[in-house]
């Protein structure tokens, strides 16, 4: 059962963020010297455009903050050393994004870097004393969450959700690379 409150509150984050994505697109204009992520303001909406920087800029942090924990049960469910490239693989997250997020990990001392017993071009990712409390501290938080929000529905509820949930992020994640976006 918490296999499954797991998979839906992953799956909800997931619609989550790309409706906010889809919303934010909407507000982000492109201008012949400004890049994508940068806003057209205009003189009668520049309160409007400076509180919707302030999102992007939350939002952002909020996408790190979520990066980081996803990095942090990876290498937890691995329980050992792991490539960096085998990491980004498995969360599905580019290898720059990765290599980016484990810096901010290990400034925080919760992963080490070393270099590949078999490789010396490949670097190896471990979770530090500190970031395997963490991890254990995020599992248990998140398993209590996800347990009290999906109390109110049943298994069948849940599976149905689920399967709803996935279709909708499928499609809207392909419309998402049909616009390279």
């Amino acid at each position: 059962m918490e296999d499954l409150n797991r998979r839906l509150m992953n799956s909800l984050r997931l619609t989550y963020n790309l409706l906010r994505r889809r919303r934010l697109q909407g507000i982000l204009l492109l201008d012949g010297n400004k890049g994508p992520s940068e806003l057209a303001i205009q003189p009668w909406t520049r309160g409007a455009a400076d509180m919707e920087k302030k999102q992007l800029n939350k939002m952002k942090e909020e996408r790190s903050a979520l990066r980081q924990e996803m990095i942090i049960e990876a290498i937890y469910r691995m329980d050992g050393p792991i490539s960096q490239r085998q990491l980004a693989n498995q969360i599905s997250m580019p290898t720059q994004t990765l290599i980016d997020e484990i810096g901010r990990l290990e400034r925080r001392g919760f992963v080490s870097r070393s270099r590949s017993k078999d490789s010396l071009r490949e670097t190896c990712v471990t979770l530090t004393k500190q970031g395997q409390a963490r991890a254990a501290e995020l599992r248990q938080v998140k398993d209590r969450q996800n347990e009290e929000f999906f109390k109110p529905l049943t298994e069948e509820e849940k599976e149905t959700l689920l399967t709803l949930l996935d279709k909708l992020n499928m499609a809207e994640e392909m419309g998402l690379k049909e616009n390279n976006l």
